[in-house]
């Protein structure tokens, strides 16, 4: 499965999921290549290879569960066992953030088909979830246990990155921080929203009021400091136009939303289980169903434009629309992994990735 996608420009695309996977297309979607090289769709699963290790695990093993990648060259991916992977030549190198990579040795490449990637075990193992980049330098990455880990270099060899507390020991799914903005929002379980001021290095928390104060929350996206949007179970969507205050809005279904996209503060899609897809242009007062892509779950949404976005899901599915969600071609990705992030930059190329080390590069038209 994928888990992420995160595209930085119209064309390039990343994603990344299950064991390591790590896609990209350059053609909004329409092909996708593991992460470096063009392989067999068969072999889409080991561009890692099969013998490296990652804290005491194979990194076929490795599940990346988010990405994000603010320039069409720097991109993050983390996940399972605090894994921080970071790429800055366009995803054709990833390197181990600092305390992941082989004890004295420098930041792994991709390695050739087959051989080994030794990545050092990780001083912090619980798991990452998501990752948002507000720029080219500053990334924030939250997950299980309330985990935060920043960093503000990332164009530096993939960055420095340092822990910091939440105030909260439940655990965080999703985080956003607007472009060229200190300003961060994370959410999670338990109806936990937390706000940073400062990229993250300390958080506070935001009350939802109502009955879905304590629902659990999967998925937000803030086109700047104020505006914001989140989805969660049972077609559960929240939204605040101060940065202060949150409240839920009527939804046009009950299935569970796990991600939402918003290209501007008028503008979001947010996809779901069964191919679900819903639309706003009010500013998420208000939402439509579109027409589903497929009745695969959608896991990931990003969308570059209020017209462009990919959605990303289970069996390998990446479908792209260009009029905002009304009409949506399915993509081939020669895999039938689950894709769990996508990512998509203003100029076009879109990331996705998810299970057994998947990750894709589409890009946009």
């Amino acid at each position: 499965d994928l888990s992420s996608v995160s595209c930085p420009s119209a064309t390039a695309c990343y994603a990344v999921g299950r064991h390591g996977l790590i896609v990209t297309s350059a053609d909004a979607g329409a092909t996708w290549t593991s992460s470096g090289r063009d392989v067999a769709a068969s072999n889409l699963a080991t561009n890692f290879g099969n013998n490296g290790a990652f804290g005491g695990a194979t990194i076929g093993s490795l599940d990346l569960a988010g990405t994000s990648c603010p320039t069409t060259t720097a991109c993050v991916a983390v996940g399972s066992l605090g894994a921080i992977l970071t790429s800055t030549d366009g995803g054709s190198s990833w390197s181990a953030r600092g305390g992941l990579g082989a004890p004295g040795s420098d930041p792994f490449d991709l390695p050739p088909q087959g051989a080994p990637a030794e990545i050092p075990e990780s001083s912090d193992a619980h798991p990452l979830d998501a990752v948002s980049c507000a720029g080219a330098a500053t990334c924030v990455a939250v997950g299980e246990l309330g985990k935060v880990e920043t960093t503000s270099n990332l164009s530096s060899g993939g960055g420095t990155w340092s822990a910091h507390g939440s105030n909260t020991a439940n655990r965080l799914t999703a985080v956003s921080c607007p472009s060229a903005s200190s300003t961060c929002y994370a959410v999670g379980d338990y109806g936990t929203i937390l706000k940073s001021s400062d990229s993250g290095a300390s958080w506070s928390s935001q009350a939802l009021k109502g009955r879905f104060h304590n629902a659990f929350l999967s998925g937000i996206s803030c086109a700047d400091a104020s505006h914001c949007v989140a989805v969660g179970v049972q077609g559960l969507i929240i939204a605040t136009n101060d940065g202060k205050s949150w409240a839920s809005v009527s939804s046009p279904t009950q299935a569970y939303l796990s991600a939402v996209s918003c290209a501007s503060a008028s503008s979001c899609l947010a996809v779901g289980s069964n191919g679900t897809v819903l639309a706003t242009n009010n500013g998420g007062s208000k939402w439509s169903a579109q027409t589903a892509p497929s009745g695969d779950d959608l896991y990931a949404v990003s969308c570059s434009s209020s017209s462009n976005c990919i959605a990303a899901g289970s069996d390998g599915t990446v479908a792209s629309t260009a009029d905002g969600g009304t009409s949506w071609n399915l993509r081939g990705t020669g895999t039938a992994d689950g894709l769990h992030g996508v990512s998509c930059a203003a100029q076009g190329a879109c990331y996705t990735a998810g299970d057994y080390g998947s990750l894709l590069k589409a890009t946009l038209p």
